[in-house]
């Protein structure tokens, strides 16, 4: 009876130790501990200080876009790994490599399509000059397949388009050269020529550099 009495009060002190020491590991490993890494295969990372990724990573970007070096920002950018801890900043990321997706023709980077990743960003913030400016332009460019792609949904899409974009004309608010040279191609495939030769001219003298214009009237 003895040998059990000790026997079992050495179990309970064991089993005490065991629940003393797991809370500590819980108490100082954080639940969410490998929320904010990212991996692929082998390798993980966690999130770059926000400071460095928007005054470097996304300043940079949107120099490169403006001065029509977007297959530069695909390559810089689709990369998953290159992600902060706040949420704004990532968005931004998306939306500027989405933008050079655009612009490159490629149907998706950062795993995802980047006209898409557009209207989203211009559904969330539907009265944003530069986003109804953005999302025009993808109406003109993006990739579309399926029922997307006929002929209707293509008419429809440059409608729409040059409707955001002579909206914005109207008003003295389009953003940039990129937005003259969408709206130069929404009034060409409406067939108001003159209208269209006007908006490329006006692209190509406000243009940090004049390529950014180049695809508008082809």
């Amino acid at each position: 009876m003895r040998l059990v009495q000790i026997y079992r009060a050495s179990m309970s002190s064991r089993l005490l130790s065991i629940g003393v020491v797991l809370g500590v590991l819980l108490f100082c490993v954080p639940a969410d501990a490998d929320a904010h890494l990212r991996c692929q295969e082998d390798s993980c990372h966690g999130p770059l200080p926000v400071r460095e990724v928007r005054e470097g990573v996304l300043a940079k970007a949107e120099k490169d876009l403006e001065l029509a070096n977007s297959r530069r920002v695909v390559m810089a950018l689709d990369n998953i790994f290159i992600f902060t801890d706040d949420a704004l900043v990532d968005a931004q990321l998306d939306l500027v490599a989405a933008v050079a997706g655009l612009r490159t023709a490629q149907a998706s980077v950062r795993s995802q399509n980047p006209a898409k990743t557009i209207r989203l960003a211009y559904e969330a913030n539907p009265s944003d000059p530069k986003l109804q400016a953005i999302y025009a332009e993808s109406l003109l460019r993006g990739l579309f397949r399926g029922s997307l792609d006929t002929r209707a949904a293509r008419t429809q899409r440059a409608s729409e388009a040059l409707r955001l974009l002579s909206a914005l004309e109207a008003r003295a608010m389009l953003p940039d050269a990129n937005a003259w040279a969408a709206l130069a191609c929404g009034e060409k495939r409406a067939g108001v020529t003159r209208a269209a030769t006007a908006a490329q001219a006006h692209c190509q003298a406000i243009a940090a550099n004049k390529a950014v214009c180049a695809w508008a009237l082809k």
